[in-house]
């Protein structure tokens, strides 16, 4: 039945379009993971700590950057519009990186000093402008259909940040240079760079054709998504960052460097696999939900497939992480496959949730989105602070995952309640596969 399941969600375009990517992806996530067991011999938890904070740094801010314009690329409805809210979001990722810039500076004058302790804070400003273009850039390649190209940007952006970690944890054993930090700053550029190659190459005619006049009413048209995206992203995204902060804060950098090293280890082949199951499930689900109302019965497959596969592979992960992981990547790192036995339970959830969550933009259910996202951020918040201050590191990662596990379950049922769909008379069901998405880009907009 699982095997029938797979050809029946495999059967469609945007399935053909994930495998397109599939194998860019692949290589650019299995990349950090082989040359891991280098890295870890080269820095000690700490130093990967560092690292982590100051990615963490990067990913909230990188949210503020484009203003979420860059939601709206892949849903413009023209090309001339995709194409100048890509220039809207390159000239604000711009101003904000210069203003970050100024106020690093500022500090520095008044200061003496910055006020807190992030390694590399000279090359936060440059991080956040790569990020804003890198994900305004990678919409308007997703709009342009331009799947190689994004591969190629994830490869080379991947590899450039392992090539340049390894080299200067060789060429500086003193720990100098952080090269996981220089590794992530000029990767990510090296990703950009091809991205823009493509627009440069591809895409004159756009811009001899772009009106700066007309940037204004465009931003004005698509205010939604700053409006809306930011404040559910940024949740989103400084959810996710919490540990490494709270870790940080009430253990040690050490903790973090651990608590990275399993992240790094699981969240790669979870969201590879996660990324493409989704991509094939949301032109199953919009063509079923636009077409009946109701999206369940691929839905409930979907659910049974992922739970499938995720518990043995964590399970059985959960059984020998310690010895694998103090065998992989030397003795001192035995503590982060501890780590992963008490995080096994939130990434088999973690792993059934994410592509189902589609649901709730199909059903036009944003708010109650952002409703569990900030839940999921208070509980969180609250769990690591009650972890920081009365119990061990584990204890505290224990607790997290605890929580984390109890919100995924009700995100799954949440989207479980609305793939049922509105039977109201706006959702009348059209019946080409183009008439659907522009459906739901309408809804997105």
């Amino acid at each position: 039945m699982a095997v029938a399941v797979l050809r029946r969600l495999t059967q469609s375009k945007a399935s053909r379009d994930a495998l397109t990517l599939m194998s860019g992806t692949a290589l650019s996530q299995l990349i950090p993971i082989a040359v891991s067991p280098l890295l870890t011999r080269m820095y000690s938890a700490a130093e990967m700590g560092h690292w982590a904070t100051f990615v963490a740094v990067a990913s909230v801010a990188g949210i503020l950057v484009d203003l979420r314009f860059s939601l709206a690329i892949v849903l413009a409805d023209t090309t001339a519009h995709g194409f100048a809210l890509l220039c809207i979001c390159v000239a604000v990722s711009l101003a904000v990186s210069v203003l970050l810039a100024t106020m690093l500076l500022t500090l520095l004058i008044v200061f003496g000093r910055l006020p807190f302790h992030l390694d590399h804070a000279e090359l936060l400003p440059l991080a956040v402008l790569a990020l804003g273009l890198n994900q305004s850039l990678y919409s308007w390649s997703n709009r342009q259909l331009r799947y190689r190209l994004m591969a190629k940007s994830k490869i080379a952006q991947s590899s450039l940040a392992s090539l340049v970690a390894v080299a200067a944890g060789w060429l500086y054993p003193q720990g100098h240079y952080n090269g996981l930090i220089c590794g992530y700053v000029f990767g990510t550029i090296a990703g950009v760079s091809l991205l823009v190659w493509g627009v440069c190459a591809l895409d004159r005619h756009l811009i001899r054709d772009l009106r700066m006049s007309a940037m204004p009413s465009v931003a004005h048209r698509y205010r939604r998504f700053p409006i809306l995206g930011i404040p559910a992203d940024l949740v989103n995204v400084t959810t996710n960052q919490l540990p490494v902060f709270m870790l940080g804060y009430f253990h040690s950098s050490n903790a973090v460097g651990l608590f990275s090293l399993t992240l790094r280890v699981l969240v790669a082949p979870i969201s590879l696999i996660a990324r493409a199951v989704q991509d094939v499930f949301k032109d199953r689900a919009s063509r079923d939900f636009v077409a009946t109302g109701t999206c369940r019965r691929v839905f409930r497959d979907t659910l049974w497939i992922l739970l499938a596969l995720s518990i043995p592979i964590f399970i059985g992960l959960a059984l020998v992480a310690p010895e694998l992981f103090a065998r992989a990547f030397g003795e001192q790192w035995r503590e982060a496959g501890v780590f992963c036995r008490y995080l096994a339970p939130l990434f088999i959830l973690r792993f059934a949730a994410t592509p189902l969550s589609y649901v709730l933009y199909l059903a036009d259910r944003q708010w109650h989105d952002l409703l569990w996202q900030i839940t999921l951020f208070f509980g969180a918040l609250i769990a690591l602070v009650l972890g920081g201050l009365f119990f061990s590191v584990r204890g505290t990662i224990g607790l997290y995952s605890a929580v984390y596990s109890c919100a995924y379950v009700v995100y799954i049922a949440m989207s479980y309640r609305y793939a049922k769909g509105d039977p109201s008379p706006h959702s009348a069901p059209p019946q080409t596969h183009v008439q659907t998405r522009t459906i739901l880009e309408q809804r997105a907009g």
